[in-house]
């Protein structure tokens, strides 16, 4: 997430303990509410994730090396898959402005 930041925005705003922090509240669910994606040809190194925080709200980066080859859309159908079956209709996802979400939006 930090590596995509920098990328679109030009600096980071988010910090490990962050993550680390909204991972260790009791609520949450780590095992069911993340998904990584790793390129074993470079020591398994994490190039995607995605969280799904309550049934409606995710989160999602992909590294910006890694971007081009489907990573995102298939993070996209994890998200939007897992929310449905949490029972939402519908999932929402902040995007930076500026950012190349934004971009698309």
């Amino acid at each position: 997430m930090a590596a995509q930041e920098l990328h679109d925005l030009g600096e980071t705003e988010i910090e490990e303990a962050d993550i680390v922090g909204d991972w260790q509240r009791p609520s949450f669910d780590v095992a069911s509410s993340t998904v990584g994606v790793f390129d074993g040809e470079h020591g398994d190194l994490l190039v995607g994730y995605a969280e799904i925080t309550g049934a409606d709200r995710g989160d999602a980066a992909v590294c910006p090396s890694h971007r081009g080859r489907g990573i995102g859309t298939w993070l996209a159908a994890w998200m939007r898959e897992t929310a449905r079956a949490r029972g939402a209709r519908i999932i929402g996802m902040p995007v930076p402005e500026g950012s190349a979400g934004d971009l698309l939006l």
